[in-house]
Order: structure tokens, then C-alpha cells, then sequence
């Protein structure tokens, strides 16, 4: 009987914790959804903080690879209408990989042969031209109020920023 009084006891104090954390969910939930809901209406009347916080959202659930950062930074011209989008390129590394790997039997070892710094720098180009046209397609595609008429992008290597300074500047 002591057991069950027992049992009783704890599971009333785990109802009320329970209880407790979905209230604050939905709490938090309902804080969130008027966060968006706020944005959203900005965003469609063309407000300047919105369309930034528009667009970084779009950036923002781009899924990449892990060696692709996705940082970005944005800013906007409303009276242009441009989107300025500066984004971080992968560092140039991710494209210096093994062209083959072949097994040679008789020594019982795995030899490579590297990419040439020219299939290096052709498949970088490409994947960095790919991540611009993605970004920009992503944005427009998102933009269907029309708050944007063009996006001039910069996408950098941030590694190759000055270490000293740090500094990293917008147009």
C-alpha cells in the first residue's frame, strides 16, 4: 500500500511538470508563430528589416554539406529593390581530392592519383558558380511579393580575409 501511495505521489509531481512544460510550449509556440506572423506581414508590405529577415531565413534552411558553412550576411537597397547577398565560400581545399585510388596487389598498398591543380580550379569554379545560382534561384523563388528586382552576390573565401583585421565589409 505505502508502495502505491508512493507511486501515486510521483506520478501526480510528474503530471504537474508535464503539464507545466506544455503550457510553456505552447507559450513559446504562440510567441514564435507571432514572431513570423509579424515578419510575414512586413514582408509583404515591403518593409526594409523584414525583406532582410526574408531572405536570411531562405538562406538560412538551405541545407549544404558540412564543409559548406552557409554563412552569409545580407543587406537591402529598397529603393532599387537590390538584394545584396555576401556569402562564404568553402575553403579551396574541399576540391583537392584523389581524381583514383587504385590497388596494387603486389605490394598490398592503396596509391592515388591527385586532380591537377587545373581540374582543381575548374571544379571549384563550378561549385562555387553552382552555390551562387542556387542562393540567388532560392531567393527569387522565395520573393513572390516582389520586393526584389535584383541580387548582386559576393561570394568570398572568408579564410583568405586579412587575420589581423578581421574585418568583413558589405559592399
Amino acid at each position: 500500500r505505502l508502495e502505491i501511495l508512493k507511486w501515486e505521489k510521483e506520478n501526480e509531481s510528474w503530471q504537474r511538470k508535464e503539464a507545466h512544460k506544455r503550457i510553456e510550449f505552447r507559450d513559446n509556440q504562440q510567441k514564435e508563430n507571432e514572431r513570423i506572423r509579424k515578419i510575414r506581414t512586413n514582408w509583404e508590405q515591403g518593409v526594409h528589416q523584414a525583406i532582410v529577415d526574408h531572405a536570411a531565413l531562405v538562406l538560412s534552411v538551405s541545407e549544404y554539406p558540412d564543409w559548406i558553412s552557409g554563412n552569409y550576411l545580407v543587406q537591402y537597397d529598397p529603393e532599387n529593390k537590390l538584394l545584396k547577398v555576401q556569402f562564404e565560400l568553402p575553403n579551396k581545399s574541399v576540391v583537392d581530392a584523389p581524381k583514383a585510388v587504385k590497388f596494387v596487389a603486389t605490394t598490398g598498398q592503396f596509391v592515388e592519383t591527385k586532380l591537377s591543380l587545373k581540374e582543381q580550379k575548374a571544379l571549384y569554379d563550378n561549385l562555387c558558380y553552382q552555390l551562387a545560382l542556387r542562393s540567388v534561384h532560392e531567393l527569387f523563388e522565395a520573393d513572390v511579393k516582389e520586393n526584389i528586382n535584383s541580387i548582386m552576390d559576393n561570394f568570398k573565401n572568408l579564410n583568405s580575409i586579412d587575420s589581423d583585421t578581421f574585418e568583413l565589409t558589405l559592399y
